[in-house]
């Protein structure tokens, strides 16, 4: 059966070249793989996809009832839809392990390093193997993009061995085409600002809590400190969104509450029934706002009539 080799959602150039490469190892060590994308491509992924003229992984946003190995994620709120319905075989990331449990042992290759694809390179050495030229130039890109060009604080001596090791077999210019490469994934003037939040948003549980994390990386400065008025206001938007769809969540589990007390036959005081959020939720409940009850929610037993409401 063919196993697919998928990334996390909102794919980066790691995510969707340490599938490649990966799928790649495998299948010349013997096994039917296939990589798969769980999203679309950003700019940057875009350049060095046509760079090195490398086919583009098939979207697979599902992967429900498939062999698959994750790479480069493993928190669930990260993974492509499916998850639960999938069997995974192997995890292959650098980040934090959070949210992920799995039915049955599979395979991890886990290491503090700052990127997917300079532990798919060791991988490749111990198995007495090298990748061919346009894989090495995937690689180094995956590389270039998490470590960005070896000057985040995430990098290590690994990553920068790795680098200019792939950048040999690629036959590639490191420092040249390093920037070009930044430098087309940081081209940001025909996205929208809501575009600019999500396009590497990240999601994380924590505490019971769902926290989005987005980064935007810039070559100039300025033309992002330019929209930071717009990103502000885009930022307080979604906050009033979310806590709308808050407000909705809860007023539907409170006719749900309503609900079951009438099916118990429990009574239900209502201190007024004038205004129109209260309106909605007794209409929503199929409550005749006719007859109210002074009390608290108790056993019919307990409770005493209440004057009608005028």
């Amino acid at each position: 059966m063919e196993i697919l080799v998928i990334g996390h959602k909102n794919p980066d150039t790691d995510s969707i070249c340490s599938a490649i490469a990966y799928s790649e190892l495998k299948n010349k060590l013997g096994q039917n793989t296939k990589p798969v994308r769980a999203g679309d491509l950003n700019k940057e992924t875009e350049f060095v996809m046509d760079y090195f003229k490398s086919e583009i992984p098939a979207l697979n946003p599902d992967i429900s009832g498939r062999d698959v190995i994750l790479v480069d994620h493993n928190e669930r709120t990260q993974t492509a839809d499916g998850f639960e319905g999938a069997k995974i075989l192997e995890l292959i990331d650098h980040h934090r392990i959070a949210n992920f449990n799995v039915d049955e042992p599979l395979k991890v290759r886990m290491e503090p390093v700052g990127c997917t694809s300079t532990i798919i390179f060791d991988m490749y050495k111990e198995n007495g193997l090298l990748p061919d030229k346009i894989t090495a130039g995937l690689m180094l890109s995956a590389i270039i993009s998490d470590t960005l060009l070896f000057k985040s604080p995430t990098c290590t001596e690994k990553d920068t061995i790795a680098g200019r090791e792939l950048s040999k077999i690629a036959e590639i210019d490191l420092a040249v085409y390093g920037v070009e490469m930044l430098k087309a994934g940081t081209a940001l003037d025909d996205k929208t600002i809501n575009e600019l939040l999500n396009m590497d948003m990240k999601i994380f549980d924590v505490n019971d809590f769902k926290i989005g994390i987005a980064q935007i990386n810039a070559v100039d400065e300025k033309a992002i400190l330019a929209k930071k008025e717009e990103i502000l206001l885009e930022i307080e938007d979604c906050d009033k969104k979310i806590k709308l769809l808050k407000r909705k969540k809860e007023m539907k589990n409170t006719v749900a509450s309503l609900l079951k007390m009438k099916e118990n036959g429990e009574k239900i005081s209502m201190l007024t029934c004038y205004d129109y959020s209260t309106a909605k939720l007794m209409e929503a409940s199929e409550i005749n706002a006719g007859d109210s009850w002074m009390c608290q929610r108790q056993s019919p037993s307990k409770i005493r009539q209440s004057p009608k409401c005028a």
